[in-house]
């Protein structure tokens, strides 16, 4: 697009502002190609994809698809429905509990365990549990 001159404290700062080609994109930006397809854009401002299930198995999570924020996008990904081991529990968020049943990470809703008003407490003595 040109140079933008702008007057700093000591010396003058040039800056030039580039401008993607017709069908490119700026690097950083991101999006949804399909339900579980990320696309992203490339140091050549040109865009790329992938699709979110290799990506997410590489952690050995499970893809939920993708998600777009925005000009941003990103993978969701799970450990639920994989393998784990016993006696495992983790906070999956404020309400849930994610615990490590026959082997395999299930998800349980705090309230509906408590009956009522509940949290996920992180810092529970033996581990993540429901606070009801």
């Amino acid at each position: 697009m040109g140079c933008d001159q702008s007057i700093g404290i000591a010396e003058s700062d040039y800056l030039c502002e580039c401008t993607p080609p017709a069908d490119g994109c700026r690097p950083g930006q991101g999006r949804c190609d399909d339900v579980d397809v990320l696309g992203w854009c490339t140091e050549t401002w040109t865009w790329a994809s992938s699709s979110c299930t290799p990506l997410c198995a590489a952690q050995s999570l499970v893809s939920l698809g993708c998600s777009a924020i925005g000009d941003k996008a990103t993978c969701l990904c799970t450990n639920l429905g994989t393998a784990c081991e016993a006696d495992s529990t983790l906070c999956a968020n404020d309400l849930a509990l994610l615990s490590c049943t026959d082997g395999v990470w299930v998800e349980i809703d705090c309230t509906e365990s408590c009956g009522g008003a509940a949290t996920c407490d992180p810092g529970a003595p033996g581990g993540a549990a429901c606070a009801c």
